[in-house]
């Protein structure tokens, strides 16, 4: 869980990345230039809006999926630590009545 945590950050900062990085074509049409333009700029911005809504999604979730990662590596180990000391316990008693 924590290894897809950090999977799903580095989607997160990729797609950021490349909502950064749109080529726009503004002023290749001049004859229909304004309603390239304003095409352009309503769908880039619910593009961008997307794009970021995506991200953080997938940031949220990689953040939740590396605590419970951590969280079950925490309770694993209180386990196998008491586990490990039950046996120690065990081993010392005197079966032998």
């Amino acid at each position: 869980m924590i290894s897809l945590g950090k999977s799903l950050e580095q989607v997160r900062v990729q797609l950021e990345a490349e909502s950064a990085a749109g080529t726009t074509v503004t002023g290749y049409d001049h004859r229909h230039g304004h309603k390239v333009e304003s095409s352009e700029d309503a769908f880039q911005g619910a593009w961008k809006t997307s794009i970021k809504m995506l991200a953080e999604a997938i940031g949220d979730l990689g953040k939740v999926s590396e605590a419970i990662g951590a969280g079950a590596k925490a309770i694993d180990s209180e386990v196998a630590n008491a586990a490990n000391q039950a046996a120690g316990n065990l081993s010392q008693f005197n079966f032998h009545i």
